[in-house]
């Protein structure tokens, strides 16, 4: 199974919601838009989304009842304790807690990717730890990971580098970059699960169209061996597996 979703198709339907403000006391204002939409009332498909937090807002400590990656593409802020920015990827395993999210002063923007949805609100803490589950947490960064702007694909640059490590309970994250128009096989350790394919910078092709920035495509780990195909100026691409 393989799904793709734009940022430009969601836009449309994209949502606003209010959170709290660190800056003058008034509420920041936070959106949502879709990327990819899983299947909520059957509880399958996998879902892309991106929010964009506005500046100095603040997304409370909480938890999810799914794995999640999320990868940062605008702006700084913190999780946590740790300063984040693009392109750092987060990874966290369901019914593991993590915040706050706390834009930074022109605000934040990242990406939530989860193989299966999640099919309600965040579960905020510490009012809802009682709805915890009591599995092992695993909730794990990378650094802020640099992409080439100029896309001049330098001689001798690594065209796939590790950016989450290879832990047997988290999410496995590389970052490829493919000179145009050249096809190659996307990195995927077997036994695990699916992987997102992000668009950094660039295009990749699939079917009659081009996927360009922020756009996502989920492979499931049957369709592991499709290979990526970069466009005509190149793609730098964020693949990020799940563990299982």
């Amino acid at each position: 199974m393989i799904k793709t979703g734009t940022l430009e198709a969601g836009i449309p339907m994209r949502r606003f919601a209010n959170l709290a403000s660190l800056g003058d006391g008034n509420h920041g204002e936070a959106s949502r838009t879709e990327i990819i939409t899983p299947d909520l009332a059957q509880g399958t498909g996998p879902q892309a989304f991106l929010v964009e937090q506005g500046p100095l807002s603040l997304n409370a400590p909480h938890f999810h009842t799914q794995d999640q990656f999320q990868v940062v593409v605008a702006g700084n802020g913190t999780l946590g304790r740790q300063t984040v920015a693009p392109y750092t990827v987060h990874y966290a395993g369901a019914h593991t807690g993590y915040g706050p999210l706390l834009a930074g002063p022109s605000g934040f923007s990242y990406l939530t990717l989860r193989a299966r949805p999640d099919p309600g609100p965040p579960h905020y803490l510490p009012a809802q730890r009682a709805l915890m589950k009591d599995v092992p947490r695993v909730n794990v960064h990378s650094e802020a990971v640099e992409i080439d702007a100029a896309m001049g694909f330098p001689e001798g640059a690594d065209d796939c580098a590790v950016v989450l490590d290879r832990r047997a309970d988290a999410g496995t994250a590389w970052l490829l970059r493919l000179p145009p128009d050249t096809t190659r096989a996307a990195p995927h350790l077997p036994g695990r699960g699916g992987a997102f394919r992000v668009v950094l910078q660039g295009a990749l092709l699939a079917g009659d169209g081009a996927l360009g920035r922020l756009a996502c495509m989920f492979v499931d780990a049957l369709d592991a061996d499709t290979p990526l195909q970069a466009g005509p100026d190149g793609a730098q691409v964020l693949v990020l597996q799940f563990p299982s």
